[in-house]
């Protein structure tokens, strides 16, 4: 048997939440920062997607079976459109790394379409009791942020778990 990676994502200009599933469990959560923090444009992205891509490749094994869940920000929420567009810059910049090395099929949600209207409050206990012991003792090993939780949260709902 083949075995299978999921990873999904939490994109934003400054850090990524990133979320390692290995056959479906949870195995590794972080937030990628940006080593860019105040610039914009294609250099901020490609400098953020390299970060990803080091944190990811370092993670998963060579021949294996890839997917890719991230979440895609939309407009009409209060979001400049410029920000949206260096979102997607960001986005567009990590696919290209990870297919170069780890190609896979990627699929991608709006956040109405995997948490809809609920706040954080709410949604990140629920996001916890969707884990297994086993991903809860990765959570408390690996500490992630909201945006990593975020991330969980998007795998979670790709593999129909939440």
């Amino acid at each position: 048997m083949q075995h299978r990676y999921l990873v999904a994502f939490d994109p934003a200009l400054r850090n990524c939440g990133v979320a390692i599933y290995h056959d479906s469990w949870l195995i590794a959560c972080t937030t990628v920062l940006n080593r860019y923090t105040r610039t914009r444009g294609p250099q901020v992205w490609d400098g953020l997607a390299k970060s990803v891509h080091a944190w990811v490749t370092g993670r998963v094994a060579s021949g294996c079976a890839y997917h890719y869940a991230t979440e895609l920000m939309e407009g009409g929420r209060g979001g400049a459109t410029e920000d949206l567009l260096e979102i997607h810059g960001v986005i567009g910049a990590i696919v290209g790394k990870l297919q170069a090395t780890h190609p896979g099929l990627w699929t991608t949600y709006l956040p109405k379409q995997w948490k809809g209207q609920v706040p954080k409050p709410v949604m990140l206990p629920r996001i916890m009791t969707r884990l297994s012991p086993t991903e809860l003792a990765v959570v408390a090993r690996d500490k992630p942020d909201h945006n990593a939780m975020d991330a969980i949260g998007v795998g979670l709902h790709h593999q129909a778990r939440l």
